[in-house]
Order: C-alpha cells, then sequence, then structure tokens
C-alpha cells in the first residue's frame, strides 16, 4: 500500500491510520455504469495509432481543446489517503500550481473516497472527469459513482482519454494504494477492492480494441506502493513503452508532481526516458524532504525505490526467468527450500498487523541465490534483468533494491488461489513453485 512502515506509526500520528497498514480487499465488486453524464459533448474521431485528430470539448466553463502534444491520464482513487488526510487533493494542488499550458493534457478521474477535500469541490457521491488547464482545475465531466476498483470504471476512463485526449506521447497514472499482486487503486466505497493484474489488462485490452488505438501508450506510472513486480510489468508491455513504479512502500504524499510536470512543460518533446528518470530523481528528493520534517530519528532517513522499465525488453526478460524456474521445478520439492531461497533477500510488503503477509523479494539476491544454491546458470538471466531496469534510483535505508520484485506466495493465503494464479501471471513454472510450495511464514 502508499504507506509508512508500521514501525513508523507512533511517531507519524498526523498520517491516515490506514495508510500505515496493509488493507484487506472487501468482496464489493459494483461496477456502477456510465449513466449520469452530465457535462461532455465531443467532437472529431478517435485516433488510430499515433495519428493526432483535432477534438473539442464543451464544459459548464467554456470550450477545451485538444492541441494534442503531451496527454498524462491519472486515475485517482482516493481512498482513506484522501478521506483522512485529503492527500490526493494535495496533489491535485501540485499539479494546479504548475499552470499548465494546453501543450499538455493532465485528465484526472476522481472517485474512490468517502469525502473529498472542499478545495475543488470533488464529489464524494460522483466520479468526476478534470482537466487542468493554467492554474485551474476545469471539470469535464460527472458520472454515476462506479466502483475504481472495477476494469469496466478504468476501461471507460480509459477509452475517454483515447477518444478526447489523444496525442503524440500518452501516459496512464495509477495513483492510490497498491498490494504488488493483490492489485492496486482499492475503492474505499467499495470493501477496498483493488483492480487485479488480470482486471488491468482486461480494461486496457477492451479500451484499445474499442478506440481501434494500435499504438502502444508511452508509460504507466504507480504512484503506490510495491508495484515494481515483475508480473505486473509482463502484463503491462501489451500496452506501454515504458513502466515507472516503486519496490518499496511509499510515503502517502506520493510524487512529486510540481517537480516533474513543470520539467515537462519546459522540455514538452523530452525523451522519454529523461522524463521518467526526472520523476523518479523529484521522488527521491520529496521522501527525503518528507522523512525530514518528520525530524528526530527519522531526520536524514530515505527507503525511496522508484525505477524504469523498458518494456520492450519483457519478453526476454519472460523468456530467461521462465527457464531458470522450469530448472528449478526439479531442485524446489519443499517449502522450505523455496524459503531458504529467498529468505536472504531484501524484503518488502511484509505486513503482520492482520496475521498474513504479501512478500516480494529483491530479484538480484534470488538469483544469486539460484546460481550458488542450485548451480543453475542465470547469466542470462542477470544480462536480460540489467537491460530491463534502465534506471533505478534507490534511498540508503533500501540499498541493495535493483528495480524488479518477484512474489511469493505464503503457504496457506488466498494469494496462492486467487492473487497469483494463470490469469494474473504469466510465470506459469514460477506459479508452479508457488503453488506447490509457497510458505514464507507459517
Amino acid at each position: 500500500m502508499k504507506k509508512l512502515r508500521l514501525y513508523m506509526l507512533a511517531v507519524l500520528t498526523a498520517l491516515t491510520a490506514s495508510s500505515c497498514s496493509m488493507m484487506i480487499p472487501g468482496s464489493s465488486s459494483s461496477t456502477g455504469s456510465d449513466s449520469g453524464s452530465t457535462s461532455t459533448s465531443t467532437s472529431g474521431t478517435t485516433s488510430s495509432g499515433s495519428s493526432i485528430t483535432s477534438t473539442t470539448i464543451s464544459t459548464s466553463d467554456g470550450v477545451i481543446e485538444n492541441k494534442g502534444k503531451y496527454t498524462v491520464l491519472i486515475y485517482m482513487c482516493g481512498s482513506d489517503l484522501e478521506s483522512q488526510n485529503y492527500l490526493a487533493s494535495a496533489n491535485i494542488e501540485e499539479l494546479v500550481s504548475s499552470n499548465i499550458s494546453d501543450e499538455l493534457n493532465v485528465v484526472i478521474e476522481t472517485g474512490g473516497a468517502k469525502k473529498w477535500s472542499s478545495t475543488y469541490g470533488i464529489s464524494s457521491t460522483k466520479n468526476s472527469r478534470y482537466i487542468v488547464r493554467g492554474n485551474e482545475l476545469v471539470l469535464l465531466e460527472t458520472k454515476t459513482r462506479s466502483n475504481m476498483g472495477s476494469y469496466s470504471t478504468l476501461q471507460s476512463f480509459v477509452e475517454y482519454g483515447i477518444k478526447n485526449f489523444s496525442a503524440e506521447k500518452m501516459a496512464l497514472i495509477f495513483w492510490n494504494h497498491g498490494g504488488a499482486m493483490q492489485g492496486v487503486c482499492y475503492d474505499e466505497n467499495n470493501g477496498n477492492d483493488p483492480l487485479t493484474n488480470y482486471e488491468v489488462k482486461k480494461a486496457l485490452t477492451s479500451a484499445f480494441n474499442n478506440t481501434k488505438r494500435t499504438a502502444k501508450f508511452e508509460w504507466v506510472g504507480y504512484d503506490a506502493c510495491l508495484m515494481a513486480v515483475a508480473d505486473v510489468a509482463s502484463f503491462n508491455s501489451q500496452f506501454f513503452n515504458y513502466m515507472v513504479s516503486s519496490q518499496e512502500s511509499e510515503p502517502g504524499e506520493g510524487w512529486d508532481y510540481d517537480g516533474w510536470v513543470k520539467y515537462l512543460l519546459n522540455n514538452i518533446n523530452v525523451n522519454t526516458t529523461d522524463l521518467l528518470k526526472k520523476i523518479c530523481d523529484t521522488y527521491y528528493d520529496k521522501v527525503a524532504e518528507t522523512y525530514n520534517s518528520y525530524g528526530g530519528e527519522y531526520r536524514g532517513y530515505n527507503d525511496t525505490t522508484l525505477s524504469v522499465l523498458d518494456l520492450s525488453k519483457a519478453a526476454t526478460f519472460d523468456s530467461e526467468f521462465e527457464n531458470v524456474a522450469s530448472g528449478l521445478k526439479t531442485k524446489i520439492t519443499s517449502s522450505s527450500k523455496l524459503s531458504s531461497l529467498v529468505s536472504s533477500s531484501q524484503q518488502f510488503g511484509y505486513d503482520d498487523q492482520y496475521g498474513y503477509t504479501f512478500d516480494v523479494y529483491d530479484a538480484d539476491d534470488v538469483f544469486s541465490a539460484i546460481n550458488t544454491t542450485y548451480s543453475i546458470n542465470i547469466s542470462a538471466l542477470t544480462t536480460a534483468l540489467n537491460n530491463y531496469v534502465i534506471y533505478n534510483k534507490v534511498g540508503k535505508d533500501s540499498s541493495g533494491a535493483c528495480g524488479l520484485c518477484l512474489f511469493v506466495a505464503q503457504s496457506g493465503h488466498t494469494s496462492k488461489s486467487t492473487e497469483y494464479n494463470t490469469s494474473n501471471t504469466n510465470y506459469t513454472n514460477w506459479l508452479s513453485i508457488n503453488n506447490s510450495y509457497g510458505s514464507m511464514y507459517k
């Protein structure tokens, strides 16, 4: 989840209590509907591939024109981060203060929180779509409240963005809690239901098909905890060229939108890798500032992890990893052997408050253990990993994190049959090992 570590809870009383703990998703999965739209009027046709179509959107404040340079879609599921501490609204304020020109479309869908700050008049009873223009948050349309943990809500938003704000370069950001293979974007109004890896894939597949889009989005970002997971990246490689995400938990304050958005505005034709590096660097500085503001023993603390993956290298990494996992299937014959393999590596996402774990492990150390313990040649896999992770910003308190994680299931936890199954991963050999021997904590 997007949170601060549990052992900081006593000091960080100003932060939301639930953003300092792993949330258990509920069973609610209502999807709402697209009825209730009140203010959108569009013209023009959708773009296929990288072609740009002129589009105007009528709003109560006038007409918004899409000039097609760059579009960033932000799927902002407010959850308790907003309802208890207004952290989504704080990031919106950063965007609004950036004085965004009409060359850049920053389009936001809000929802998923029981309460929103009154600053921008965002409703908790509806899903709303906005664009940031100049120093204003302009309402595009409102819709009947729908579950942001449902694929259909994400699909609708992505389709809307493609149809109305198609651009030379497009990006999608997930803003909320993240739980690795458990999901992302937990809707507080629907039992904290998240989007699973499968649901994200289903939403994007339908959105691209329905809009006849053939070109990938330039990048996907997770302003959420624990999402730098190989299984997630593998699925995203079908739709995006790059991915930026964190292995570690994120402070609730999230990315530095003011920093990287201003950089993009001043360099609208910037190379994508340079932009994503800027996101990582400004986030690193913001985390350092956040911890320093707490003072005491936490001054100088920095557990930042934010990495950039070149998703064109996903297929090679996936193939090499599955080859190694195939060899491991004949060698890992017990839970203790799997536990021994990963126990010495760096761990992210452990939370015992609710009596379960959600374990994600530093891939680099696992690869080394595979080589030394089981005599499986991992040189090709290591090369694939190094080509995959093209930038990795790591704080001193997460030293050694390589930029990509593997998932290890807990014995007896439903993750072995629900979150980690053939619908949510491409790694059939690693999945087989986990289903047979996943057992980190008993």
